[in-house]
């Protein structure tokens, strides 16, 4: 798997660490909770075994990664057919990051979660 860094990495694994049997809406949703330290923090009481109580969040995002990766990990949770940009974020500015770390989820979703070797890639302005 690929990780937008090492603590998206440590977190990721974290979260995942008791779930009995995780389905990849779940394990996509807590990839991309991950990928960011606030966003995790603020949901963390709310991911269950196997499952996310979005319901019970009251999370306020402060910039547009915030907002992109929430939205896309409620859409993948709830397993809409489509992400489209403009659910993401109500610009067209999308961060690299928020934008790798969706592609990536979008991907393991069609083809699988695999344990295999955890690869980080840093973005570079």
């Amino acid at each position: 798997m690929i990780f937008i860094s090492k603590e998206h990495e440590r977190r990721y694994f974290e979260a995942i660490d008791f779930a009995s049997e995780p389905d990849n809406d779940w394990l996509g949703a807590v990839y991309l909770i991950t990928a960011s330290e606030r966003v995790f923090n603020a949901l963390e009481p709310f991911i269950g075994d196997c499952y996310v109580d979005f319901d019970e969040v009251h999370f306020r995002a402060q910039n547009m990664f915030e907002v992109a990766i929430f939205n896309a990990a409620y859409d993948i949770y709830f397993g809409t057919d489509s992400i489209t940009l403009s659910d993401l974020t109500f610009t067209d500015e999308i961060p690299d990051d928020a934008l790798v770390a969706i592609a990536n989820v979008l991907m393991y979703m069609r083809f699988g979660f695999d344990s295999g070797t955890a690869e980080v890639t840093e973005l570079v302005a």
